[in-house]
Formats: C-alpha cells, sequence, structure tokens
C-alpha cells in the first residue's frame, strides 16, 4: 500500500502548490481575469463536455462501490469480531467449569474479567484484575436481566485506553443450575484481540485504495477525453483547412486518409459542395471572359466597382475616354490622376450612399462625357459615354426648335400689324372721311401687337439665360410677396360681380417667412400662376403658405377646369399651352427660376377638380431688402 499512499501524497501536494499559486493569483486579479477569458470557451469545448461526462460516467459509479465496499467491510469487521469474541467467551466458559478464572491461563489465550454483583471480582492475570481496562463496575447497559442464560451473548463498542473496543459479554452460571435461584456466578467479559485491530488498517487501506483508483480514473478520463477530442478534432480540422482554401481561391484540397465512418457523410457533402463550386466558378469565370470580350467592342467605357474602391472589371473604351490607365487592381479607385477627382468624389460618395443610380456629366480633354452609376450587392458600375457629337447635334436641333418657335410666335402678331397698315393705305388712298377713327383704331392694334412682340422676345430671352448668368437666390419675404400679387389681382378683376374671382390667403400669424428667390422674379411667377388659374375659368383661388425648418412652401390651389393626364406631363415643356394664346414659356420660364433657386414647383390637377400648384423654396433667415440688393450687387 505504499505506492497509492505515495501517490496520494504527491498529488495532495500538488493540490498545496495549486493553492498556494491560486491564492496569489486571486490577489493580483490574474486568476479571474483567466478564467473570464477562457469561460466562453470553456462553455463551447468539446473536450470538457466529455471530460465532464467521462468524469461524471467513472467517479459516480466508483463513488457508490467505495460507499458500498466500505460499509460491507465495517460489517464484516463487525461481524467477525462479534464471532471471534462469542467463541472465546463460549470456551473461556467452558473452561471456568473446570477450573477457577485465575488459576491457569485461557487458552484462548484473550483477557477475561468475571463481573459479579456488577462489581469486578476475577480476572484471567492479576495485572489486568488491578488495571481493570474495561472498568470496575459493569455498565448499566450490561445488567444480569439483560443476560438470561448461558446462550445469551452481547457486544458493545466501548473506549479501551484511546482505542474504541469490541466488547462481549456472557453470563457464567454454575454446571447443572442454569435457571435455578443463586446458579449464576457472574457476567464474563472480553475484549477483542488486539490483532483484530488490524481489521481497521485494512478498512483505512481498502478507503485509501479506492481514492487512489478514482484518482486515476479521473486522470484517465480526462487524458482519454483529450484523446477523444482530438480525434474527432483531426477531421474537422481537415475539412476546416479544405473550406479555407476553397474560400481564398484555391484548388480543393484532397481530405488525406479515410475517415472514421461517422464522418463518411460529411466528407462526402464537403466533396460533392467543393466540386459544385468548383463547376460554377469555372462557369463563372466563363461567363466573365465573355463579357469582358463582349466590352472590349462596346462604344461605352465600363468600370465595376468595389465598395472599398476595388476596381473588378474595367474595359478598353474606360481607359481611352478618362485619358488614365484604368485595370483591375485593389484600391485603383484612389489612384486614378488628380485631374480625375471629380470623378473619384462622385464614385466614393456614391458608394457610401444607398442610392440605385446617378447621373452626371464630366468635361475631360474638351470632350463633353456623361457617366452613370448604377448600384451592385457588391459595389457598383460605372458607363462613360462620349456624347460630344449628340451634345453639339442636339445644341443644333434646339437652336433650330427655338427658331421655329420664333418665328412661329412673331408670325402670329406680324399678321394683324400687316393687315392695320394696309388697310390704313387703302383708307388713305380712298380718301375716307372717317380715316382718323380708322387711324387711331389700327394705330392702337399695332402697338398691342407690338407690346406682344415685345413680350415674346422677353420671354425668350429669359428663358435663354445660361444658369451661370441668372442672379443667385437672396432672403426675400415670401408672405410679403404673396400679399402683394394678391392684391394686386383682386385691383385688376374687372369681371361682373357674380363672376369675380374669390382670392384668399392662407398663412400662419408669422407674417415674415424668407427663403432664397428674387422678388421680382417671384412676383412674376405668381402672377403667371395666379393668371393661369383665373384664365382657366376658376372662381375660388387659395394661396397656402406652410412654413418648415428648412423650405417654405407656397400651394396655389383653383376650383378651374382642371388639366388632362395626358396633358399635365408636359405642361413644364416649352412652349407647351393649353390655350391657343399663350406662348407656352410661362411655367418652363417659372420652374427654370426656381430651380436656379434651389427649390421645386409641381402640379396636381384633375378635370373638373381644379388645379394645385406647389412650390417650395430654401427657407433661410431673414435680412433687409436693401441688404439684398446690395447683396445683389
Amino acid at each position: 500500500m505504499l505506492l497509492p499512499r505515495g501517490a496520494l501524497l504527491v498529488m495532495l501536494d500538488v493540490c498545496f502548490v495549486l493553492l498556494l499559486w491560486g491564492s496569489s493569483a486571486v490577489v493580483d486579479g490574474s486568476l479571474g481575469r483567466w478564467i473570464a477569458i477562457r469561460r466562453a470557451r470553456w462553455s463551447r469545448s468539446y473536450r470538457l463536455q466529455l471530460s465532464a461526462a467521462m468524469l461524471g460516467f467513472f467517479i459516480a459509479p466508483a463513488s457508490i462501490f467505495a460507499l458500498w465496499a466500505w460499509y460491507r467491510l465495517q460489517g464484516d469487521d463487525r461481524a467477525t469480531r462479534e464471532l471471534l469474541v462469542r467463541e472465546t467467551l463460549r470456551v473461556a466458559a467452558a473452561e471456568q467449569e473446570r477450573r477457577p478464572l485465575g488459576a491457569a491461563p485461557s487458552s484462548t489465550g484473550a483477557p477475561l474479567f468475571l463481573y459479579n454483583d456488577g462489581v469486578l471480582r476475577e480476572a484471567s492475570n492479576p495485572l489486568l484484575e488491578a488495571l481493570a481496562p474495561l472498568g470496575r463496575l459493569l455498565p448499566v447497559e450490561f445488567s444480569d436481566e439483560e443476560l438470561e442464560n448461558d446462550d445469551t451473548f452481547v457486544s458493545r463498542r466501548m473506549s479501551v485506553g484511546r482505542v474504541r473496543a469490541l466488547v462481549g459479554f456472557r453470563l457464567l452460571s454454575r454446571p447443572g443450575a442454569v435457571n435455578r435461584p443463586g446458579a449464576t456466578i457472574g457476567v464474563l467479559s472480553t475484549p477483542a484481540r488486539g490483532n483484530e485491530f488490524a481489521l481497521d488498517d485494512r478498512r483505512e487501506d481498502l478507503g485509501i485504495l479506492v481514492l487512489f483508483a478514482t484518482m486515476l480514473g479521473a486522470l484517465a478520463a480526462i487524458w482519454s477525453s483529450g484523446i477523444a477530442a482530438r480525434a474527432l478534432a483531426r477531421p474537422v480540422g481537415a475539412l476546416r483547412e479544405a473550406a479555407l482554401d476553397i474560400a481564398a481561391g484555391r484548388p480543393a484540397p484532397t481530405l488525406g486518409t479515410a475517415p472514421a465512418t461517422e464522418f463518411a457523410p460529411v466528407y462526402q457533402a464537403f466533396t460533392r459542395m467543393a466540386d459544385d463550386l468548383q463547376t460554377s466558378r469555372s462557369a463563372l469565370e466563363a461567363a466573365q471572359r465573355r463579357t469582358e470580350a463582349v466590352l472590349q467592342n462596346v462604344a461605352s467605357g465600363v468600370v465595376a466597382l468595389l465598395r472599398d474602391g476595388d476596381i473588378i472589371l474595367a474595359n478598353p473604351r474606360a481607359g481611352a475616354l478618362l485619358g488614365a490607365e484604368v485595370r483591375r487592381a485593389p484600391a485603383m479607385l484612389s489612384q486614378l490622376p488628380a485631374r480625375l477627382s471629380a470623378l473619384v468624389a462622385q464614385c466614393t460618395a456614391f458608394l457610401a450612399r444607398d442610392d440605385d443610380e446617378e447621373a452626371f456629366g464630366l468635361l475631360l480633354n474638351g470632350r463633353q462625357l456623361q457617366a452613370r452609376l448604377t448600384r451592385l450587392p457588391t459595389g457598383a458600375v460605372l458607363t462613360v459615354d462620349d456624347i460630344t457629337e449628340l451634345a453639339s447635334a442636339q445644341r443644333v436641333l434646339a437652336w433650330g426648335e427655338m427658331a421655329r418657335q420664333v418665328a412661329h410666335e412673331i408670325k402670329n402678331p406680324l399678321t394683324p400689324i400687316r393687315l392695320g397698315v394696309q388697310h390704313l393705305r387703302r383708307a388713305y388712298r380712298d380718301r375716307r372721311g372717317d380715316f382718323g377713327e380708322i387711324l387711331d383704331r389700327n394705330v392702337s392694334r399695332v402697338l398691342e401687337e407690338i407690346d406682344h412682340l415685345d413680350e415674346i422676345a422677353r420671354a425668350f430671352s429669359r428663358y435663354g439665360t445660361a444658369p451661370s448668368e441668372r442672379a443667385p437666390g437672396v432672403p426675400v419675404n415670401v408672405a410679403a410677396v404673396v400679399h402683394d400679387v394678391v392684391a394686386l389681382e383682386k385691383l385688376g378683376d374687372h369681371a361682373e360681380p357674380g363672376q369675380r374671382v374669390r382670392w384668399e390667403v392662407v398663412a400662419p400669424d408669422d407674417a415674415s417667412m424668407f427663403a432664397l428667390a428674387q422678388r421680382d422674379e417671384l412676383r412674376e411667377v405668381l402672377i403667371n400662376v395666379l393668371e393661369n388659374a383665373r384664365l382657366a375659368g376658376a372662381t375660388a383661388v387659395a394661396v397656402a403658405l406652410r412654413p418648415s425648418e428648412t423650405a417654405v412652401v407656397i400651394d396655389v390651389a383653383d376650383n378651374g377646369s382642371g388639366i388632362a393626364p395626358d396633358v399635365l406631363p408636359h405642361v413644364f415643356e416649352p412652349h407647351f399651352s393649353t390655350r391657343t394664346s399663350g406662348s407656352g414659356l410661362g411655367l418652363a420660364i417659372s420652374r427654370r427660376l426656381i430651380e436656379g433657386w434651389g427649390g421645386t414647383i409641381g402640379v396636381t390637377s384633375a378635370p373638373g377638380q381644379g388645379t394645385v400648384v406647389h412650390i417650395t423654396l430654401v427657407r433661410t433667415a431673414g435680412m433687409s431688402e436693401d441688404a439684398a440688393e446690395a447683396g445683389r450687387r
């Protein structure tokens, strides 16, 4: 038993050293940090779970067996001792019939004590009688009434010195006088022999052996769980390495030796997946080669971008249009020349937003380019087209259309002027008596048509003004302009009382609402909108002002005839009018002016239900009109 005891002592020393280390680690906090770092890993560790399961399956039966063996040995120990003590007392009682207790030593060699009337009377050895290790008095639980005859035997555990010993008691009677009055000699007792205490050592050795076996079993469970975990992790690690190779674009490696039977379906599924991925990758590469071959000959420049600025596809036309090398490379977008900084900024901003599409123009090397960005799941596609010739052709076409419209608009007032002049010449030749009246009437008509021509000329001039030449918006009191224009419309309404238009302004209590505009041009825009409402047969026109933190909205609603759905999309086109007498430039000019100030204008309408014009201007802090005029100068 030296080996188990020595091993347990070594384990105890190791545990003591670990306890000292843990105490120092707890003091400086490193143990808590170490446990906190590994807690999440331990909670998901397959090896730890397997070790705990194996420990549980081993320690539980071992503990049950140890307890059973302990109690079984204890019971066998007591039964053996009782049997030895009983036999010792039986032999001693038989010998007592032939000779007194102290006459000669007992053949059993056990110490014997004779009690009579509860007092020690005699012992097998004078020294024992003098020492009385069991006591001079018989314990009360071993009274004569408890021992009825010679066959009655009682045992109790008593303290004999410093040792707990099993002591047996037997009634001793005179020969042939059993159960007769005065036949009882006394109570004969003897403790278990000293060599019987070796049973305690056996029990202790058994406990040490069981504890040693338990410790060995625990270590074996931890070691075997590590082996099992590594055996299970080996095929998983092979699958992981293969998956990383596939993810990096490398060919799928072989998985080595045949896996365990349990992993065979997983290996087969992984191999099939790798083959499918390889097939898909080959098909994708073939499709990419076809796409690149098609893009080699298209007239547009095409560049595919990732979100981080990597260029993954670019055709030669893109480099030719941009005048720079555009190739597939990481972070290639940021490596483009500085003269393409505007393009780089547009692409970077688009990639940072969530817009689906964006179009913008570029001017490079005297060429006009049209660029368009289209959103993709992983980035965007940039297409670049050279529209220099197209823009030139469009300008020529636009000027031709403008010339045709100018000729058409001028021709209309020239006809009544020509007729009026011809009428005057005939009247003069004919010496008409009412020549003065004819002259006055025709001159008035000619002057009206000249005013019409002047209006047409100013309208065409304003519509054709370049955006850079227009005056920028300055803070204007929108509420004041609206009230002024509505008051002017009320003064100019000369219809019959029952046919007059009911003008109404709906505005918040705050009469000052400043927005970016030009006061005179805003007046013209509002006059044009209100006149359109009046000429549409409206009998009620409401102008509502709705301010917000960033904008001032003007809603002009009338109850006129409305606009047909097929006509509504064209109301802002130049030279389009729903009336035969209009030039068709009013709303087109209004739209250009408002958009030049950073605002918007829109129309909603339905036939027979009236029309609503929505004007949105950028709100700003107020300033005096003099300051605004100074700013314009």
